[in-house]
C-alpha cells in the first residue's frame, strides 16, 4: 500500500488534504484512480484513506502507531561527489537513520558554499521520498552542513559514536558494538580520500571510537552503508 505524511493541517473532517508534493506523484506517476487505498501518517497517527482525486481523500479509518524505544542513529557523512551523497541518503533512509549531517572535512571536494539552502532542501526531498518508498514511520532529518570541527557540538557524554577509518586495525565494528550499554549512536563518515589523521585524533579524544570495516578499502559511500547495517544488525535495531 502507498503510504505519504502529512501534517495536521492536512485533516479536514472526514477528508484528507493530499500535499502538493505528493498530488503529483499520485496522479501522474502512479496513475492514482478514484477509490485507491493508501495510508498516510501524521504524527503519531497514521491514516486508511480512500483516494477521490487529484487534490482530497476520504479518511476510512486511523490509528495510533506503536512508537519504537529505539536510540536515534545519526550519520555524519562528508558530502561527495556527483550523486554519490544522494545514494547515501537514500539508501540509509531505507536502512534506518533518524538524523543525517553533511559534512565539509579537510579532503571534502565538493564546494557547496552559497548553495547550502538549496542543497539540504533537495536531499530533505530525497529523505522524503525514500521515507515513503520504504513505509519508514518518520522522515529522517537532513541538517544545514557542518565542518567536522562542529561535529563535537552534536555528539554527547552517554552517545555512542564511531568512525571507520582504513589504518584501524585492532578494533572491529562488530567489537566496539560489543561495548555498547545504550544512548544515540553516532557514525562519521569520512570522504573520498578518508579522513586526514589530525582528524581521526580530534575524534578519539572525545570519545569517537575508531573501527575497521574489513580488510578492503571501501568506497565513502559503501562505507556508510555497510557501518550503518552493521550497527543495526549486531544491536537488532
Amino acid at each position: 500500500m502507498h503510504r505519504i505524511f502529512g501534517q495536521d493541517v492536512n485533516i479536514d473532517g472526514e477528508l484528507f488534504i493530499i500535499p502538493e508534493d505528493d498530488q503529483f506523484h499520485m496522479d501522474k506517476v502512479l496513475r492514482f484512480k478514484k477509490g485507491e487505498i493508501f495510508e498516510a501518517v501524521v504524527g503519531n497517527k497514521i491514516y486508511e484513506l480512500i483516494y477521490i482525486n487529484t487534490e482530497t481523500a476520504r479518511i476510512i479509518s486511523h490509528s495510533k502507531i506503536q512508537i519504537d524505544m529505539k536510540p536515534s542513529i545519526n550519520l555524519f557523512f562528508a558530502i561527495l561527489k556527483g550523486d554519490k551523497t544522494d545514494f547515501v541518503l537514500q539508501k540509509c533512509t531505507e536502512i534506518g537513520v533518524t538524523n543525517f549531517y553533511p559534512m565539509i572535512t579537510m579532503r571534502t571536494i565538493p564546494d557547496i558554499r552559497g548553495k547550502e539552502f538549496d542543497k539540504v532542501g533537495r536531499w530533505q526531498r530525497i529523505v522524503n521520498d525514500a521515507s515513503k518508498q520504504s513505509k519508514a514511520k518518520y522522515i529522517p532529518k537532513v541538517h544545514h552542513p557542518i565542518e567536522i570541527t562542529e561535529v563535537l557540538n552534536h555528539i554527547y557524554r552517554n552517545d555512542f559514536s564511531i568512525v571507520p577509518y582504513e589504518e584501524e586495525k585492532a578494533t572491529t565494528i562488530k567489537e566496539a558494538l560489543d561495548k555498547y550499554r545504550g544512548g544515540d549512536i553516532n557514525i562519521i563518515i569520512g570522504p573520498e580520500g578518508g579522513f586526514e589523521l589530525i582528524e581521526i585524533l580530534t575524534l578519539n579524544k572525545v570519545g569517537v571510537r575508531s573501527v575497521s570495516l574489513g580488510e578492503k578499502i571501501l568506497r565513502a559511500e559503501t562505507a556508510a552503508i555497510v557501518a550503518l547495517s552493521n550497527v543495526i544488525y549486531e544491536l537488532e535495531l
